[in-house]
């Protein structure tokens, strides 16, 4: 049987496992003409059925290849990139394959979509399971192929982004240590070798820190990050951070990267309202630090000044 052409050109073949979905978008291209684009984007977020979603968004990747390939300067093309800012808030239930090839397929539109569209279901779904070689693999793929690459991108966004890969690298447990890259290498190196109920209560707190927090946690943090505290329990919880954090003392010069610095940051955050005295001797210690670069520093040293009740 002969392809199918859509509203917008592209041939949709018969017995597609993602003909519902292109019929969505077909739809969804019929209501911007007749509806404007917000209300055409609305009721396609409305939708319920997220298997559909996650069908609708590969499709939407098919679609915009296509018009890139085949008719550049369709109209249509921005339409559809336009939904994909949409799907960045969808509530859906991807797995590790979904993700693998949403991350290759949104790597071979470098240049002509953003970025960013998977970073939020990849953050939550790693927060939630942790990664999988297989996974790291196709982060660090997506990584080298769109860095370089030109887009039109808010500079918040694109900080952001750039932010969360870094934290995915740091979290990366079959990539390379080396403790004299970054002081926070050692409690990678740590991690791996932790076992069982202590290892995932570890690796939640750890992969709970996104790199995207401004100068003060979001308020939802703090109270699940204390939660995880209380599961560890008091001494085990002390004497690991401890061991992280006293050796940062003062007068010594540290190496730090830019995700070590937010991992080292959000763990002050953590120690401080604990008020244990090792950790409060820990973290005055570092305000006196000379992280390098001093830039990736300056955020950590405020954290802990902050901490200590020195900072409003």
């Amino acid at each position: 049987m002969d392809a199918i052409p859509c509203v917008d050109g592209y041939p949709l073949q018969p017995g597609s496992p993602l003909a519902d979905a292109h019929d969505a978008l077909n739809w969804y291209l019929v209501c911007v003409d007749e509806d404007g684009w917000k209300t055409a984007t609305r009721q396609v977020s409305a939708l319920r059925d997220k298997s559909l979603k996650l069908r609708i968004w590969r499709a939407l990747l098919d679609r915009l290849r296509w018009l890139r390939d085949n008719d550049p300067h369709s109209r249509n093309l921005s339409r559809l990139r336009d939904l994909t800012n949409a799907i960045e808030k969808w509530s859906l239930s991807v797995t590790d394959d979904d993700l693998r090839t949403l991350l290759r397929e949104t790597a071979d539109m470098a240049g002509t979509i953003a970025p960013y569209t998977p970073m939020p279901h990849l953050m939550a779904y790693v927060a939630d399971r942790g990664l999988t070689p297989a996974l790291a693999d196709a982060v660090d793929d997506f990584a080298a192929k769109v860095r370089g690459t030109t887009y039109t991108i808010n500079q918040m966004q694109w900080q952001l982004f750039w932010s969360r890969l870094d934290m995915l690298a740091w979290r990366n447990e079959w990539n390379d240590t080396d403790p004299k890259r970054c002081c926070t290498e050692q409690i990678r190196i740590d991690f791996r070798q932790m076992r069982g109920a202590e290892r995932e209560h570890w690796r939640q707190l750890l992969h709970s820190i996104d790199g995207d927090q401004g100068p003060r946690p979001a308020p939802r943090w703090p109270r699940r990050a204390n939660e995880l505290v209380q599961e560890l329990e008091a001494p085990a919880f002390s004497t690991r951070m401890n061991a992280w954090l006293g050796p940062l003392r003062r007068g010594t010069t540290v190496r730090l990267s830019r995700p070590g610095s937010h991992v080292l940051r959000a763990l002050i955050w953590i120690a401080a309202p604990t008020r244990d005295p090792a950790l409060m001797e820990s973290i005055a210690g570092i305000r006196d630090v000379r992280f390098t670069p001093k830039t990736n520093g300056e955020k950590v040293v405020r954290a802990a000044a902050e901490g200590l009740g020195e900072g409003s």
